[in-house]
């Protein structure tokens, strides 16, 4: 039986937890599994919140106490609760408070946090049997303590970029800006980027909309789509699949650039039509497959 959450249906699978008496939510394509308190080995000279490492199956991972990080009042950790994650193809330990269950929302019901600063982890606010839920920005909390994590690639400019036109779809401040300024390091001088997939979609479909009414004129059309997969009010896929419905975009490439790796993201790629997947902060494989798709493009156009 197909899964509804395949192919570009823009809903999600949430688990909700909470830290001290805030409710939070992460994507469960991030979690591998959640376990009762395990004792930890420290680690000498981590950041506070890096409660040291612990042995999970075969794993050793580190484990990071999210009420440290949000300078919540310390208690008892033998009541909590482990989440193990698995994203920039490795897996980290969250300790939490508690783990209270599975949904399954649309991600139209996930709005935009209001603007409050560089500094919130918070990508999404949902409503849940009236509770406030906060998606939280997992990519951030990693980078915040280990910014080595961050971007590394080749930053010099490429020419022939000069006068093309790439667009970006990322709900993370943190990994927008980065990827921003790395690409006009690289020579790209247009670059427009949006926090979540429907402004995205609507900015295509202006486009569109623009050649369709004046047909005599020379609208710019993007050459490149670079987008997430997790956003507010619309998911990647389902951003993809709506693009790909309009005719002009038929043979746009299109690059998903999302911190989860997993064979189902191969599978659900190929099915709403982008032409490829890199995980987040590969850069130098990103460049590489910019040069490639925009090499294919040229070659057809």
């Amino acid at each position: 039986m197909e899964d509804i959450l395949i192919t570009g249906k823009n809903e999600i699978e949430i688990i909700l937890f909470h830290v001290n008496d805030k409710n939070y939510a992460i994507n469960v394509s991030k979690v591998r599994e959640i376990l009762n308190f395990i004792p930890y080995t420290r680690i000498p000279l981590t950041p506070p919140a890096v409660l040291g490492m612990i042995k999970s199956r075969d794993d050793v991972l580190p484990l990071i106490s999210l009420r440290k990080y949000f300078n919540e009042p310390e208690e008892k950790e033998e009541n909590s609760k482990i989440i193990i994650t698995d994203f920039f193809n490795m897996k980290i330990g969250f300790l939490v408070d508690g783990v209270q269950k599975l949904f399954r929302v649309g991600w139209q019901q996930i709005q935009p946090p209001p603007e409050i600063g560089d500094n919130s982890v918070a990508i999404g606010i949902i409503k849940v049997e009236d509770k406030i839920i906060h998606m939280i920005d997992f990519e951030k909390i990693v980078i915040d303590i280990n910014p080595l994590l961050a971007f590394k690639g080749d930053d010099s400019m490429v020419k022939e970029y000069k006068n093309k036109k790439v667009c970006i779809a990322e709900d993370s401040k943190t990994t927008r800006k980065l990827l921003e300024d790395h690409l006009k390091n690289k020579g790209f001088n247009k670059v427009s980027s949006f926090a979540d997939g429907k402004k995205t979609l609507d900015y295509f479909r202006e486009i569109a909309k623009n050649i369709g009414e004046n047909s005599q004129e020379n609208i710019e059309i993007p050459d490149i789509l670079i987008t997430d997969i997790e956003m507010p009010l619309m998911d990647g896929y389902t951003l993809i699949k709506n693009i790909r419905e309009i005719s002009v975009y038929q043979n746009l490439p299109i690059i998903i650039f999302s911190s989860i790796s997993t064979p189902e993201i191969h599978y659900k790629k190929d099915i709403v039509g982008a032409d490829a997947h890199i995980t987040k902060y590969e850069l130098d494989n990103l460049d590489s497959l910019i040069k490639l798709l925009l090499l294919k493009k040229a070659k057809e156009s």
